[in-house]
């Protein structure tokens, strides 16, 4: 049966490392693909950030030209208000002489002929009717030039607009060409994380693939020779049958004599535990006397006086209950936990067999200290041992500086509960 058990346990290794082999294929496959696509969107983001490269300078040509166009024609504007200033000078110089002003020696001077008169009045009129055109041309020309002047005035602060557009779009364009720029170096980055990690898993792979051949022809040999065991087990089988029914006939023969021994146990079980909750009753007196008479003890020699005479009550009160004319050695040493609790020193006697130590009231030996849990632990004395259980504290138990669970305590031994510290002892009871 173990070998067929073997057998068919192998059988599942193999099935499970073809599976796992064609798992790692596909996945195999799908990184490569993955690689793939990863490579063509890398080489489509840099053709991507060349066209933007390439869209960047031609901004940048458009702008300088911009630049150049607007000094050109702020130098142009600059000329027409020169041009005409100058025609507005000229055209007051002209209003003055259309309309000069009269003169004390125009009125003495005797009067001219009428024909010299009236050749100088045609004079005057066409001389006038000239610097009217010429006005009105000069007007014409200065109203031409306020209206090209506005005009150039418009069209610069369109293109300074446009130039501060171009600018703008120059820097979202540049913070895109860099944010483009990181995203291709993350994005080459995980390609090398993931080529790396290609080639691992093809390393772990072939070496995965090479284990699997050999375990197979393993396998191949190990099915052979299970083949020969199994023949092999046949015959033993028959034996192992036979030997079998005798020893169920032994077995049940053995049952019987256990069961009146188990009944015998119980029965002496019951027996003792009726002696246990006795002398338990009786610990508890003595306990409660001991506190008693620890509030008038000053000295560490009348502790051990108490103690030897509780010892003294104890052994009379197990002599009027004990059946048995004999006593263990274990029986006649006295257990004590010697320590020194808030600067007193403190002896607390071990006589129950399952003694609780914590910070409240419900505890055999109760502890106000520092670090000490509401069931810090439980010493147990089992015949002529004693020992010490963690009773699930968050700061734990020491024993001779190493912290335990459990420990078989023997005598000197420091036991660390919190920031209390005890020594273990064991002494001899004296005679009654």
């Amino acid at each position: 049966m173990e070998s067929q058990f073997t057998e068919s346990s192998r059988g599942k290794s193999v099935d499970q490392l073809q599976y796992d082999i064609l798992q790692l294929h596909s996945k195999w496959l799908g990184l490569e693909t993955e690689v793939g696509a990863r490579e063509a969107q890398t080489e489509q983001l840099n053709i991507e950030i060349e066209a933007l490269h390439d869209s960047v300078a031609r901004k940048e040509s458009l702008i300088k030209n911009r630049d150049r166009k607007i000094k050109a024609l702020k130098l142009e504007i600059r000329q027409r208000n020169e041009s005409f200033r100058q025609l507005a000078l000229r055209h007051e110089d002209l209003e003055r002489t259309r309309h000069p002003a009269p003169t004390p020696t125009q009125d003495s001077e005797p009067s001219a002929s009428p024909d010299n008169r009236s050749h100088g009045l045609d004079d005057l009129q066409q001389r006038l009717e000239r610097s009217e055109k010429y006005a009105y041309l000069l007007r014409q020309q200065s109203q031409d030039l306020i209206e090209t002047n506005s005009r150039l005035e418009r069209e610069v602060e369109n293109l300074l607009q446009s130039s501060m557009d171009k600018s703008q779009k120059n820097a979202e364009l540049k913070n895109e060409s860099a944010l483009l720029v990181a995203t291709i170096e993350k994005l080459q980055a995980e390609l090398d994380a993931i080529r790396d990690k290609h080639e691992n898993d093809m390393r772990v792979l072939r070496f995965e693939l090479g284990e699997a051949q050999d375990t197979v022809v393993q396998t191949d040999e190990m099915n052979n020779q299970l083949a020969s065991d199994l023949v092999d087990a046949r015959s033993f089988k028959e034996e192992l049958e036979r030997m079998l029914g005798a020893t169920e006939v032994k077995s049940a023969t053995r049952i019987k004599e256990l069961q009146k021994e188990i009944s015998k146990l119980n029965r002496e079980a019951e027996n003792l535990e009726q002696k246990v909750s006795t002398k338990s009753g009786a610990i508890t007196i003595l306990l409660a006397e001991l506190a008693k008479k620890s509030e008038h003890i000053e000295s560490i020699g009348e502790i051990d006086d108490v103690i030897h005479d509780i010892d003294e009550r104890i052994t009379e009160r197990r002599s009027r209950n004990d059946e048995y004319d004999s006593r263990s050695s274990a029986d006649r040493i006295a257990r004590v936990l010697v320590g020194m609790v808030d600067g007193q020193v403190l002896q607390f006697p071990l006589f129950k067999e399952r003694i609780t130590i914590g910070r409240t009231t419900d505890n055999d030996i109760q502890i106000k200290a520092y670090h000490v849990s509401r069931r810090h632990a439980v010493i147990q004395r089992d015949g002529e041992y004693t020992r010490i259980v963690d009773g699930g504290s968050k700061n734990g138990v020491q024993v001779n500086s190493k912290i335990v669970l459990r420990q078989i305590l023997v005598h000197g031994d420091v036991v660390i509960i919190g920031n209390a510290r005890f020594r273990y002892e064991e002494r001899k009871k004296r005679d009654a």
